[in-house]
């Protein structure tokens, strides 16, 4: 019998008849996520390196053992890894750290279709410092015109920040030909995984990059745990945050920092999120999670067809895209189209997905958008396909 992996996931269980297409929003969570957020904190409960007596030693290792499981995964040293809120913080902590380097007349480079957790805080160090802000225009099928950066990158260029999947169209940006460019120019990159890091393994070790950006909850890891992944011991430290925990001393006339990870990771570290999340990646390694993220993709090429055969306008991803899609119904708007098929036990997600430059861009206004995970398998494509031909033919020729 095949395995059923919806069988790991609670979610599917308690609500057997819901189609989940949101996981770029957020994933599903296996079983043993939960078992182990319970497991912390029934069993090892604890600050982590701030006390002596032995459940505090027992976080601590705990802790450390869910950085090198990251770090592992990623294919990084443990001392490269910090844990943050999510990747909207530390895409916060890696802008704060390039913003150092931005004075007037300078320059950043993102993407047009970065997420605003990306854009907003370059986009308000460029206001902030009198920087300009330049941007890589998208071609007509949804890729990214690589060919113009010679023409956006010069010696004003103080940083980078791009995605490695566009949250919209799927785009998958060749991460290698990308970070090659910026390193060979000596301009810090920044790159956002969030979403890429869900459908495929990112070697870092082989990739020049300032920071590399995670999300755990998208990774079926629990919410509030994120990476903030370092290509340099020295740009680990410029990413320093003031709080608790992250100086080794405090005086009326200044303080003495920490380096590394413990000079990011401020205040009471999520410890529970960290352990539940290294958890996970055990997991997704044990069930051979390549043949998963290969049906992800035969799944939403499927998809893509089956749009384009009713007559709706899908946003183009470029080559290869990641198993996100976004689309326009186009006789009905998705914000009523999305609650129908909510109605209907579809969940998709509906508006511009925090990426409002990326739909000017693109040329949508507001779309439907259908992302896969581990768990979605034909049934699902089937059920929303048959979901939206019913609206079309109910609603389609309502003016």
């Amino acid at each position: 019998m095949p395995y059923d992996i919806k069988a790991d996931f609670p979610f599917f269980k308690n609500n057997r008849d819901v189609v989940w297409l949101d996981s770029a929003a957020t994933a599903q969570k296996p079983e043993c996520m939960a078992a182990a957020l319970t497991d912390f904190y029934n069993n090892h409960n604890s600050n982590v390196s701030r006390g002596e007596y032995p459940a505090a030693d027992a976080a601590t290792r705990l802790y450390e053992e869910a950085r090198a499981t990251a770090a592992r995964w990623f294919g990084v040293s443990p001392e490269a890894v910090a844990f943050t809120s999510g990747a909207t913080d530390s895409l916060s902590a890696a802008a704060d750290a390039a913003g150092e380097r931005v004075s007037r007349g300078d320059n950043m480079i993102v993407y047009e279709i970065e997420h605003n957790s990306a854009l907003l805080p370059i986009m308000r160090i460029c206001e902030k410092q009198g920087a300009e802000l330049r941007y890589i225009p998208l071609l007509p099928d949804g890729g990214l015109d690589l060919d113009a950066l010679p023409s956006l990158a010069d010696e004003r260029t103080r940083a980078a920040v791009v995605t490695a999947g566009s949250n919209v169209s799927g785009y998958r940006t060749p991460l290698e030909e990308v970070c090659g460019f910026f390193s060979d120019r000596k301009i810090p990159l920044v790159v956002d995984a969030a979403q890429a890091a869900a459908h495929g393994r990112i070697d870092a070790s082989g990739l020049c990059f300032e920071y590399m950006c995670v999300s755990a909850h998208k990774l079926y890891g629990p919410t509030g745990t994120g990476l903030l992944i370092a290509g340099s011991d020295a740009a680990l430290n410029r990413a320093w945050r003031p709080g608790g925990g992250t100086v080794l001393s405090v005086g009326k006339d200044g303080c003495v920092k920490k380096s590394g990870a413990a000079g990011v990771e401020a205040g009471t570290p999520n410890a529970a999120g960290a352990f539940a999340f290294a958890k996970v990646l055990d997991y997704l390694s044990g069930i051979g999670i390549e043949d998963f993220w290969r049906k992800e993709a035969r799944l939403a090429e499927t998809l893509r067809e089956r749009l384009a055969a009713l007559g709706m306008r899908v946003v183009p991803g470029g080559k290869d895209p990641f198993p996100v899609i976004s689309f326009d119904p186009g006789f009905i708007h998705p914000l009523d189209a999305a609650r129908l098929l909510g109605s209907m036990g579809i969940c998709v997600r509906n508006g511009r997905h925090c990426a409002h430059i990326a739909h000017d861009a693109l040329g949508f206004d507001s779309t439907l958008r259908a992302s896969f995970g581990v768990y979605n398998d034909e049934s699902d494509v089937e059920r929303l396909c048959g979901a939206l031909a019913f609206l079309k033919g109910r609603y389609g020729n309502v003016s």
